[in-house]
């Protein structure tokens, strides 16, 4: 993504696969899983820096 200056992301919502994955349904915030969805996501974001310096990886830590 490539913003229009500094922009501040105060959520994201992860989907994963269902586990009637062969057959889903439209996903919502509220669908859970027990097989074989994703049990750990890391967001990571490249932080620019100066002209010159090189742009770093930063992860949330999560």
């Amino acid at each position: 993504m490539d913003f229009d200056g500094s922009k501040t992301i105060d959520e994201i919502d992860v989907f994963t696969l269902q586990d009637n994955a062969g057959s889903p349904s439209e996903p919502t915030e509220t669908m859970t899983f027990s097989q074989y969805g994703a049990t750990a996501f890391e967001v990571t974001v490249l932080e620019r820096k100066r002209v010159g310096h090189g742009d770093e990886w930063q992860s949330d830590g999560q």
